[in-house]
């Protein structure tokens, strides 16, 4: 594991996977562990010359970004395929990167640098939602006028049990729109570490997305992510946690997937 620190103000060299630019090796696992030196700092990784084997959701070869110290932490997001540059960004002291091949396919692989800065907008995390049965509303900062720029959101709700169930439905949706939701989006996972539908979905634009019923799982998982630039009003969601009865149904409507990392 490759070690790397810098504290606000602070940009790195360009660092390269493996063998880059020649092919990679196959069966190779390489991990990178940024330390921002606090926990309300942002981290931001920069790729270029990416070129990693392409699968919808990234199962061959990829490199996974968590914030946090390990791969037990948080999954920012699972990234494959061709890129000319891909940007990732996370707040707190740690970002951890796993760089994996399979057995199969050489690539190239890329080079990173990350940067840190100080965040810019107070938190809006809710991490201790529900509990226990009950029914409950999330809605963006400022909701019903235009939420904040750079706003980095994250909300979960706790059904208490694994046995019970959360349903999740928006009542109002209305967040800046791209064909892959790369600008402003609402992410809902199932799961903490969950990146390739139906387990993890991203949102934007104007239709409500659809409705969520989701069972064997205590937590669900909600992250609100906006740029520096276009603001909408943002999102209303009523989730709700009830019964025992174990049984799961995913209701499907028109949504935007995110299948281009």
């Amino acid at each position: 594991m490759l070690s790397l620190t810098g504290g606000v103000g602070y940009t790195s060299p360009y660092y390269s996977a493996s063998t880059h630019p020649s092919n990679n090796p196959h069966n190779l696992n390489c991990y990178y562990r940024i330390n921002a030196q606090s926990t309300s700092n942002v981290i931001k990784v920069f790729f270029r010359q990416f070129n990693l084997e392409s699968h919808t959701c990234c199962s061959f070869d990829y490199v996974a970004v968590y914030e946090g110290v390990s791969t037990s932490s948080r999954l920012i997001g699972k990234y494959c395929g061709r890129k000319s540059s891909l940007i990732v960004q996370g707040r707190g002291q740690y970002m951890y990167i796993h760089y994996h091949t399979d057995s199969s396919v050489h690539s190239t692989g890329f080079q990173f640098r990350f940067s840190v800065s100080a965040s810019a907008t107070p938190s809006c995390d809710q991490l201790s939602i529900g509990g226990g049965p009950g029914t409950g509303f999330i809605t963006s900062p400022n909701y019903p006028s235009n939420y904040p720029h750079r706003a980095d959101c994250r909300y979960r709700i706790n059904a208490g049990s694994a046995s019970r169930t959360i349903t999740l439905r928006f009542t109002a949706f209305n967040v800046e729109s791209h064909s892959y939701c790369r600008y402003d989006f609402v992410e809902v996972r199932k799961t903490i570490n969950a990146h390739c539908a139906p387990n993890a979905r991203k949102y934007c634009g104007t239709t409500l997305p659809a409705t969520q019923v989701i069972t064997g799982q205590q937590y669900a998982y909600i992250h609100f992510f906006t740029d520096s630039s276009v603001a909408r009003s943002g999102f209303r969601l009523q989730w709700t946690v009830s019964g025992t009865e174990l049984y799961f149904s995913f209701l499907e409507a028109t949504v935007i997937y995110d299948f281009e990392s």
